[in-house]
């Protein structure tokens, strides 16, 4: 009973001072000293992911506007937003790319890739994002996420579910599901550079400092047009 006290405490006071990731370790029977390297609000990958599997939803989503919207309001919100997200990804690219992290998530039919294009036959399409300790999202990952980080993690069958929800309304109700979408997506996204901010490397921060002013103001556009 001792030792299960102890090491509660020890739990709560790591999670205190060092996060989720720290917290995780010590749960995974992880050495004490890897700690040193679990400091980090949220891993590099998973922040490089998420943000860069939000940008295609949003790309993805803005792109049905021109189609489905007839608000001119709506219309000149969504190619801002598009502009928005297109700059962002091709930077999350570039970094993703010197941290050697691969952003490619499948091979199969229905894919999203990075540079936003979607394979046929996305009715094919197989959940495989990777589900990890740091709680990156698979299709049972998002409360662990959602607890552990403050956003919700989404995938692949995330975005297509969102855009095919969508592609099947009319202009009077698809409005409200757009710029509700874009709302939760950029308070997620928010979420994200807020802890990208607090990372130890250098280049996360900067990119997370750049972006997180320009979503926050984005965001307010869309919060105009919601009342």
């Amino acid at each position: 009973m001792k030792n299960i006290k102890s090491t509660l405490l020890i739990l709560l006071a790591t999670s205190a001072c060092y996060g989720a990731n720290a917290a995780e370790a010590i749960i995974s029977g992880s050495p004490r000293n890897h700690l040193i390297y679990q400091q980090d609000p949220i891993s590099n990958e998973l922040f490089l992911r998420q943000v860069m599997l939000y940008s295609l939803k949003q790309k993805q989503l803005s792109g049905l506007v021109a189609e489905h919207s007839a608000n001119a309001e709506i219309k000149l919100l969504a190619n801002n937003t598009l502009n928005l997200f297109s700059a962002s990804n091709d930077e999350l690219l570039r970094l993703a790319k010197s941290k050697n992290i691969s952003l490619t998530n499948t091979t199969l039919p229905g894919a999203l890739r990075p540079d936003g294009r979607v394979d046929s036959a996305p009715e094919n399409l197989k959940d495989t994002s990777r589900t990890q300790n740091q709680g990156e999202a698979g299709n049972t990952g998002q409360p662990k996420v959602k607890m552990a980080y403050g956003f919700t993690a989404i995938n692949d069958s995330d975005i297509l579910k969102s855009l095919n929800e969508l592609k099947s309304l009319k202009s009077n109700d698809f409005d409200p599901k757009y710029l509700s979408e874009v709302a939760q997506d950029h308070e997620n996204l928010i979420e994200i550079f807020n802890l990208g901010k607090k990372s130890t490397d250098r280049d996360i921060r900067k990119f997370s400092a750049k972006y997180l002013s320009k979503f926050k103001a984005n965001l307010a556009k869309v919060m105009a047009l919601t009342r």
